[in-house]
C-alpha cells in the first residue's frame, strides 16, 4: 500500500514537472513569435512611410545645416591645470560655481566685471566648469594622503573602496578649469583673474606667509647643521691624521682608525639624511610658494568643438525622423480611438 502511494506520489510529481515545463516552452515559443511579429510589423510600417521618413530627415537635415554653418557661432574650448594650495581649491570651486550662475543668468556685466573684460567678451563664453583630474594613480596618492592626517583608529574604518567612490575635491593634487566660448582668442584673458581671486584673498595669503616662514627656518636649520656636519668630518679626518703619525703606536693606529671610521661613517650619514632633507624642504617651498600654482595654461586660440550631439546637421537629420514619426503615431492612435468608437456606437 506504501508503494502504491509513493508511485502515485511519483506520478503527480513528473506531471507537475512536464506542465511547468510545457509552460515554460510555451512561453518562449509565444515570446519569440510575438516579437517576430512585431518586428514584421515595424518593417511593414516603415515600408509604408518611408518616403515621409527621407522627406524630413532631409529637410531637417538641411535646416540643421543652415544653423550649423550660416547662423550658429562655432563653439571654441579650452582648458588650464592647476594645483590648489592653503584648501583654496574650496574658493575655487565657488568662484566657477559662481560664473556658472552668472552665465546661466546671462549676467554678463557682473561675469565681465568678474574676469575684467568687456560685456560682449563675457557674453562669447558658454560655459564654464571645473572637475578633479582623476585617474587610478591620483585616487591611491589621494587615499594616501587622506590617511596620512587621521588618527590609527580612525584608519581601520576607512575602506580603500568606499574612498575611491566618495573622494572629497580638496583630496586631488590637480583641477581642471574647462571653458567654452565663441570667441577662439579669449582664453589667455581669462587665466589672471581665476588666479587672482584666490591670491588676493588674505586668509590663503596669511597661511601661505606662515607656512614658507617656517619652512624656511627648516631649511636654515638644515643648512646650518649641514655646515656644522661637514665642520665635525674634518676634524676627525685631522685627528685621524694626527694618529697616523705617532711613532710605535701600530695597536693604538688600528683602533683609533677603527673608531674614527665608525664615528666618520655615523657623521657622514647625518649629513646625506640633512641633504635629502633639505632638497625636500626646497622642493616644498617651490610648491608651495604660491597660493594656487599653474600646471598647464589656456592655449592662446581654443579647439573647435566638436561631436555627433553637438552638430546642428546630425540633431535636425535625426529631429526631422522624430518629429515624423510622432506626427504618424499621433494620427494612427487618432484613427484607432475612431474605430473603437464606432464599434461602441455600433452596439
Amino acid at each position: 500500500m506504501k508503494s502504491d502511494d509513493e508511485d502515485m506520489d511519483l506520478g503527480v510529481l513528473f506531471n507537475l514537472l512536464r506542465s511547468l515545463f510545457k509552460s515554460i516552452g510555451n512561453g518562449i515559443k509565444t515570446f519569440f513569435a510575438t516579437s517576430f511579429n512585431m518586428l514584421i510589423s515595424f518593417f511593414i510600417y516603415l515600408k509604408r512611410h518611408i518616403i515621409k521618413f527621407i522627406i524630413a530627415a532631409v529637410i531637417g537635415g538641411i535646416l540643421g545645416a543652415i544653423v550649423e554653418y550660416k547662423i550658429e557661432e562655432p563653439l571654441y574650448s579650452s582648458s588650464m591645470t592647476v594645483q590648489a594650495n592653503y584648501e583654496s581649491i574650496i574658493q575655487l570651486y565657488n568662484d566657477i560655481e559662481y560664473c556658472e550662475g552668472l552665465i546661466s543668468e546671462k549676467d554678463y556685466i557682473s561675469l565681465g566685471d568678474y574676469f575684467k573684460i568687456d560685456s560682449i567678451d563675457a557674453s562669447s563664453i558658454k560655459k564654464i566648469e571645473v572637475s578633479p583630474y582623476t585617474n587610478d594613480n591620483q585616487i591611491i596618492l589621494a587615499y594616501n594622503d587622506f590617511i596620512s592626517k587621521l588618527d590609527s583608529n580612525v584608519i581601520e574604518n576607512i575602506d580603500y573602496e568606499k574612498f575611491s567612490q566618495n573622494i572629497p575635491k580638496e583630496e586631488f593634487l590637480y583641477h581642471v578649469i574647462n571653458v567654452e566660448s565663441t570667441n577662439r582668442a579669449l582664453f589667455e584673458k581669462l587665466e589672471k583673474p581665476i588666479i587672482n581671486s584666490l591670491a588676493d584673498n588674505p586668509y590663503y595669503s596669511k597661511l601661505l606667509q606662515t607656512e614658507i616662514s617656517n619652512l624656511q627656518s627648516q631649511e636654515n636649520v638644515l643648512i646650518s647643521s649641514m655646515i656644522e656636519l661637514d665642520s665635525l668630518r674634518q676634524f676627525y679626518k685631522e685627528i685621524s691624521l694626527n694618529e697616523s703619525k705617532k711613532e710605535n703606536a701600530a695597536t693604538t693606529f688600528y683602533m683609533g682608525n677603527t673608531e674614527e671610521d665608525k664615528r666618520d661613517i655615523i657623521v657622514f650619514d647625518k649629513y646625506i639624511k640633512a641633504n635629502i632633507d633639505l632638497v625636500e624642504i626646497k622642493s616644498e617651498i617651490n610648491l608651495k610658494n604660491e597660493i594656487v600654482n599653474v600646471v598647464s595654461s589656456f592655449n592662446k586660440t581654443g579647439a573647435e568643438v566638436k561631436g555627433l550631439l553637438r552638430n546642428s546637421m546630425v540633431l535636425g537629420f535625426f529631429g526631422g525622423i522624430l518629429l515624423i514619426f510622432i506626427y504618424l503615431l499621433v494620427i494612427e492612435s487618432n484613427r484607432f480611438l475612431i474605430s473603437q468608437e464606432r464599434k461602441l456606437k455600433g452596439k
